[in-house]
């Protein structure tokens, strides 16, 4: 197990052998997301309750998508486009930002984590953009 400098935010291994970040408020709310897809598969609030359903037959295992918590669908939503269903984001290993831009607002009472998406050349053909970025909170 390695964490992080940051002890809200720790980087682990999870079901598998994949990837997650923990994230830890000072309230005792705590996230847990895979770094592949970028899937949020736990939020328990300040009591240690889990507020995500992620089903016990949930596969954690590439190429199929983590079903259950919240997925993130990118750039389509269903099968509403031409992609695979909720687009090529969910099925790719994401990887933390180790140095992200400035948040824009205080962030001393939240705990927060950055996630960058390097795209394959076949994804570019697709997307056609250098990287993917979005924040978890």
């Amino acid at each position: 197990m390695s964490t992080t400098e940051n002890k809200s935010v720790e980087i682990t291994k999870g079901i598998n052998g994949l990837d997650k970040v923990i994230l830890r408020e000072i309230n005792g709310s705590t996230a847990e997301v895979y770094l592949y897809g970028g899937h949020v598969t736990s939020w328990k609030n300040e009591h240690g309750e889990e507020l995500l359903f992620v089903s016990s037959k949930a596969i954690f295992k590439p190429p199929k998508a983590i079903r259950g918590g919240i997925p993130l669908c990118f750039p389509q939503f269903s099968n509403l486009g031409t992609l695979e269903a909720h687009g090529f984001a969910r099925n790719r290993v994401w990887t933390v930002d180790t140095d992200p831009p400035p948040f824009p607002s205080n962030t001393t009472n939240r705990v927060f984590v950055d996630l960058l998406l390097k795209p394959t050349e076949e994804d570019l053909k697709i997307w056609p953009h250098r990287h993917i970025f979005y924040s978890i909170f």
